[in-house]
């Protein structure tokens, strides 16, 4: 059965009292996208200036994300 946590879902297993997270936030979710007050305006600009984004970064935060795969590192 499916149980809907407060950023994600988890799924039971036969072994009671055990969950396992199968999906997790969505971080294109408008509830996420809020800057603080007095926050960094060279860190944080509008998605709309996507000539300061650092695209190199891309793959490797894909691959954080999205990889089925789990190690010590994530």
């Amino acid at each position: 059965k499916d149980t809907v946590g407060q950023y994600e879902s988890h799924t039971a297993f036969t072994l009671p009292g055990l969950y396992r997270v199968v999906h997790g936030i969505d971080v294109f979710d408008p509830k996420f996208n809020i800057v603080s007050p007095g926050a960094d305006m060279a860190i944080y600009f509008p998605s709309t200036e996507k000539e300061r984004r650092l695209t190199a970064l891309h793959p490797a935060i894909e691959e954080l994300l999205y990889s089925p795969e789990q190690n010590d590192e994530h």
